[in-house]
């Protein structure tokens, strides 16, 4: 059964950071996933060559909307442990989870920014906390050189036969 905020309501409501639910309601926004596309144009030509350079960082704005004074209590404590990351000399990371932001395979982060409390003027609060993916650079695995390769390795054209069934087309085309 699939997580859904109609299966599963609480999930939904709030999300997990460093063990810890947050209060109120949350409200997720900008956690795409996107990719680092490096676009190089051509000199003298039309069109360009695009390179995936991998997973892009993901940026999450994380809305939290306190509905009472208990909330905003709660809001006090629980930003402490979102203030003591970034707090000193080395910043840490921490675990996240919401079910969406599972999906999206978003699991550490580290704080960007945290907003003020914007008081509603009828006991309640909303605040605005801008969270950076955490994924730290992972080595590439080590490749063996193979002796017996002289020539570079060639790629099949997914197009070959379609360029074969053309030449073969061409050529009957030049016969009387």
């Amino acid at each position: 059964m699939a997580l859904t905020p109609h299966t599963h309501p609480d999930l939904f409501m709030c999300v997990l950071v460093g063990g810890q639910p947050s209060p109120g309601k949350v409200t997720l926004s900008n956690a795409d996933r996107g990719h680092d596309w490096d676009v190089q144009k051509a000199k003298g030509q039309t069109g360009c060559t695009t390179v995936n350079r991998g997973p892009d960082v993901s940026k999450v704005v994380a809305s939290f909307y306190l509905a009472d004074e208990d909330d905003i209590d709660g809001w006090d404590s629980w930003s402490r442990i979102l203030a003591a990351s970034v707090e000193g000399a080395k910043p840490t990371a921490l675990t996240i989870y919401h079910p969406d932001l599972a999906r999206n395979k978003i699991t550490d982060v580290v704080v960007e920014s945290i907003g003020l409390l914007q008081h509603d003027g009828k006991g309640g609060a909303t605040v605005v906390v801008k969270f950076l993916e955490y994924k730290p650079p992972k080595p590439k695995p080590a490749v063996k050189a193979d002796a017996n390769r002289k020539a570079p390795r060639k790629l099949d054209d997914p197009n070959a036969a379609r360029k074969a069934e053309l030449a073969g087309l061409l050529e009957q085309a030049k016969q009387p």
